[in-house]
């Protein structure tokens, strides 16, 4: 699936350690022959000095404590048709993913893709742990959560993604996915998902 990507990792085969990092992507083809992560190689373009990409992300929630969370929004710019990153607590852009690395996208995302991707190398390696390593059935403060789960319709407004639009999907015996909820609470349009790994 073509376009962008963005979330948080934990990668020792790219950064050399095992923190929890801001992340972005891009791909044309499913990362087959295209694509790269944060700014190895062409393609996004980064304008805030202040959240640098590949940075560890700190404090980190607390199973079963204190929780911290990250809200993103992902908008194509009408005018130049670059689609942007912007932290949305205080709507500071971050960069853009310029529209010429993007030639089968149209004007508007038809497809939106939540979650996570977990691997690992070497035949005597066993799938890490997802989110914080629990299993959706734990729930709040306990299992990792998208949610505010939102979309831009066709009339520039902000609309809760729902249920009847959602097709779950899981490739995973190590890992669990939670339901697609729809709260009418301030989390929004929601779920959990993550898992122990291990297998």
């Amino acid at each position: 699936m073509p376009g962008p990507t963005v979330g948080w990792t934990v990668d020792p085969s790219i950064y050399g350690d095992t923190k929890t990092r801001l992340t972005t992507g891009w791909t044309r083809d499913d990362f087959h022959g295209t694509g790269c992560i944060d700014i190895r190689c062409p393609g996004f373009v980064q304008v805030n000095k202040e959240i640098p990409l590949g940075a560890y992300i700190s404090p980190l929630s607390v199973y079963n404590g204190v929780q911290y969370g990250m809200n993103f929004l992902l908008i194509r710019d009408t005018s130049t048709s670059n689609w942007w990153l912007i932290l949305r607590e205080d709507m500071k852009s971050i960069g853009y993913w310029p529209k010429e690395i993007f030639t089968t996208l149209s004007d508007h995302a038809n497809w939106l893709s939540f979650g996570g991707v977990a691997g690992y190398f070497g035949s005597n390696s066993k799938m890490p742990p997802m989110g914080s390593g629990h299993l959706p059935f734990e729930g709040a403060n306990k299992s990792f959560i998208f949610f505010k789960i939102k979309n831009i319709n066709s009339n520039s407004e902000w609309v809760d993604l729902p249920a009847k639009d959602v097709s779950p999907n899981s490739h995973s015996q190590c890992h669990g996915l939670g339901s697609f909820i729809e709260t009418k609470t301030s989390y929004g349009n929601m779920f959990y998902f993550g898992g122990p790994g291990g297998c």
